[in-house]
């Protein structure tokens, strides 16, 4: 085998540093109106051994009012800074998890007793690093 096609066959197999990784988070969340409503919270990201505080806000149509806390996953990133961006419903698994997407395809797994509700009522999820 030559050295040129040894190399390439060697190479096909090292992983990269580019390949996504993920994350773990934990958002405390506040929201209120009767038919338009908003909530706020907050949350941190925890991605290689690091902490990073963020901001999270929803829009859209929500009735009552709560205080949540939820933990998850964050899928597909490969720095911290991808979790910006705005999220919208993907699916739900089981009774307490809902997923959310942002369009660079980082997907937020929220487990907490608010998540159903989280999922039925938001219009959409914004955000932002602090």
């Amino acid at each position: 085998m030559s050295g040129t096609l040894l190399g390439l066959v060697m190479g096909g197999s090292v992983s990269t540093k580019a390949q996504a990784e993920f994350g773990s988070v934990r958002v405390v969340f506040i929201k209120a109106g009767p038919l338009v409503g908003a909530g706020r919270g907050r949350g941190v990201l925890t991605f290689q051994g690091r902490n990073y505080p963020f901001k999270i806000s929803s829009f859209g149509a929500t009735i009552g009012n709560s205080t949540s806390t939820m933990v998850g996953q964050v899928l597909n990133m490969r720095a911290p800074e991808d979790i910006e961006g705005t999220y919208n419903f993907f699916s739900t698994v089981g009774a307490r998890v809902v997923q959310l997407q942002n369009a660079k395809g980082v997907l937020l797994e929220l487990h907490g007793k608010a998540s159903v509700e989280l999922s039925a009522g938001v219009g959409g999820v914004e955000i932002t690093m602090r």
